[in-house]
């Protein structure tokens, strides 16, 4: 806020036509509405607060193409995103979805796992990759189960969702990836995990939430449906590229987007060649 102070002012004035462009959470600090409060003595700074889910992105997208003047900008982006899409919804349109367990958090131990229940939207997210939620009958938008339910559901997926930036890990070999591998082989070795398909046929991933989320969760989408589908003819890695073209940004070197991923070389982003 002080920054944003400092940058509005000129000596004694505020500098007109100021646009602040932030989430749209009320609840949270960070949120439109609580960041207007904090700018609320400075004159001419407009906020803005927009919430990129996939229900409203075309919306949202529309009202920031028209706010900044680059109407055209946004509608080519959503082209682009609904191609992708539809894309990703004609590839699997025969494919039998696998069970899927997604472990949010383990902190309160084996006996209150978090993971998504129906009204989360990473069940939706689940359902358009390919996969089915085995909690997705669970009222709860976080729903707390036990291990030995996981089990008794007997997943044909692990995926645990990590809090990293979309762009992932350092590739392996780094200090990253022996991380992931430790976290990977305690879930192995839970009571009854090696009875499950997922632990037999070694199908358990990591993935950051933050790919799942604004404009670009097509290139997040197309990653999980990846993993669940692995035969299945898509590449994560070229949707990624090209949301990074239309971002005007470098492909970053050397990251893994997933962990394991054994279907992309990230290092050869233009050549999309299998390890």
């Amino acid at each position: 806020i002080d920054m944003i102070g400092a940058i509005a002012r000129d000596g004694d004035t505020i500098k007109p036509d100021i646009l602040v462009i932030c989430y749209d959470y009320p609840d949270k600090t960070y949120g439109a509405a609580a960041i207007e409060r904090k700018l609320a003595s400075l004159d001419s700074i407009t906020v803005a607060g927009f919430h990129f889910t996939a229900e409203i992105m075309t919306e949202e997208l529309h009202k920031l193409g028209k706010l900044l003047g680059r109407e055209n900008e946004a509608d080519s982006y959503l082209n682009w995103y609904s191609q992708k899409k539809s894309n990703l919804s004609n590839a699997l349109d025969k494919e039998a979805f696998p069970k899927v367990y997604i472990e949010l958090s383990s902190k309160g131990g084996l006996n209150s796992l978090e993971t998504p229940g129906k009204t989360n939207p990473l069940n939706a997210i689940i359902t358009k990759a390919g996969g089915d939620n085995i909690a997705r009958s669970q009222s709860k938008s976080v729903a707390k189960v036990k291990w030995d339910w996981v089990v008794s559901k007997n997943p044909d997926v692990i995926i645990c969702m990590q809090s990293r930036d979309f762009t992932g890990w350092n590739a392996p070999p780094s200090i990253d990836t022996v991380q992931l591998e430790i976290a990977k082989n305690e879930i192995s070795s839970r009571p009854g995990a090696d009875g499950t398909s997922a632990v037999k046929n070694d199908r358990i991933y990591f993935v950051p939430v933050d790919s799942l989320n604004g404009i670009k969760n097509v290139a997040g989408w197309t990653e999980l449906a990846k993993i669940f589908h692995p035969k299945l003819d898509i590449d994560p890695g070229k949707v990624y590229a090209e949301y990074f073209e239309r971002m005007g940004i470098s492909y970053p070197k050397n990251r893994a987007f997933a962990y394991p991923e054994c279907w992309i070389d990230r290092s050869r982003a233009c050549g999309h060649e299998s390890r």
